[in-house]
């Protein structure tokens, strides 16, 4: 048996080596494929809480919230940064949506996947 025949994931299809945060062609693949082990969802959440209190009617709907996401190089921001503004947009994917596709992401009963399970921008 060989590797490729073991991976659920087409080989030929080069990953991305500059990550495009509008290019829509292939994010049915980046949800499908990210791996959303501890401590994403936690860090998911304390992206998207202020984003989501933000734009409530009570906070006075402010548009002018900023994030900064920061790490080392190759550690996966802009693909953390794709994924977050996508599901933030509920971004059409096929005859899905971002956080549909995502949803399928998270672990049941895993704190902090549920924590990003009740937002509600989710």
């Amino acid at each position: 048996m060989k590797v490729r025949d073991t991976i659920d994931r087409d080989l030929t299809d080069e990953p991305q080596g500059v990550v495009r945060v509008y290019e829509t062609e292939k994010l049915a693949a980046d949800l499908r494929e990210y791996v959303l082990e501890d401590p994403l969802p936690r860090e998911f959440a304390k992206v998207l809480e202020p984003v989501i209190e933000s734009a409530r009617p009570a906070a006075g709907g402010t548009e002018k919230v900023g994030v900064w996401v920061s790490g080392f190089f190759g550690t996966g921001k802009s693909h953390f940064a794709k994924i977050a503004g996508h599901l933030l947009a509920d971004t059409p994917v096929g005859s899905d949506t971002a956080r549909g596709l995502f949803a399928r992401l998270l672990h049941p009963g895993r704190a902090d996947d549920e924590r990003l399970r009740e937002l509600d921008a989710y």
